[in-house]
């Protein structure tokens, strides 16, 4: 069931790119992918934030955060705003 008190109200989080600029087809990530991404938060400052791509076009990514509160979001940004996480070097393999 879906809990709104879980959820980033619109008029809080980041701001997304309208669908229109998305463009097509959208293609789901098998299993979301950690990635750091800019975001425009509600105010209007650039900040670079620790999300999970799960979604994207060849123009935008669809990315899921989690906000200072412990609630989820989901934005559309910019293909250009988003780069993968570097892997922990706990978890780097040793050759």
């Amino acid at each position: 069931m879906f809990d709104p008190s879980r959820h980033v109200p619109p008029w809080e989080g980041y701001r997304s790119l309208p669908t229109a600029a998305c463009g097509e087809p959208v293609l789901a990530a098998r299993q979301p992918i950690p990635v750091q991404v800019w975001v425009i938060d509600a105010t209007g400052k650039d900040r670079c934030i620790h999300a999970q791509a799960t979604a994207w076009t060849t123009r935008a990514v669809r990315v899921t955060y989690t906000d200072d509160r412990g609630r989820i979001g989901m934005i559309w940004v910019w293909a250009s705003a988003v780069a993968r996480d570097a892997p922990s070097p706990r978890y780097r393999s040793r050759r």
